[in-house]
């Protein structure tokens, strides 16, 4: 049961953080990640990619690393994601 409201908490801090800048981010496993309302790359090396979504950022962790594709204001992400978080 703990585990239900601990992906609940979680579910309502993306909405939180994302409802606000208009980006939705989608997640495949740890493998791939699909980021909309992407305005720009501020960081990108093969165990960091940072992506500025307006008001702030977010910054994927990981290993081997790349935007396999970037169109209009949507990023792919590719790689071993080890992490996410959102920067001010």
């Amino acid at each position: 049961m703990a585990g239900k409201k601990n992906s609940g908490r979680l579910a309502q801090a993306f909405e939180e953080n994302i409802t606000g800048n208009t980006a939705r981010i989608e997640f495949s496993g740890n493998r791939e990640v699909i980021v909309e309302g992407c305005k720009g790359i501020l960081e990108y090396d093969d165990t960091t990619i940072r992506l500025n979504l307006g008001r702030e950022s977010v910054r994927f962790l990981g290993k081997g690393l790349s935007i396999g594709a970037m169109s209009g204001k949507i990023a792919v992400i590719e790689g071993y994601i080890n992490s996410m978080e959102f920067l001010r």
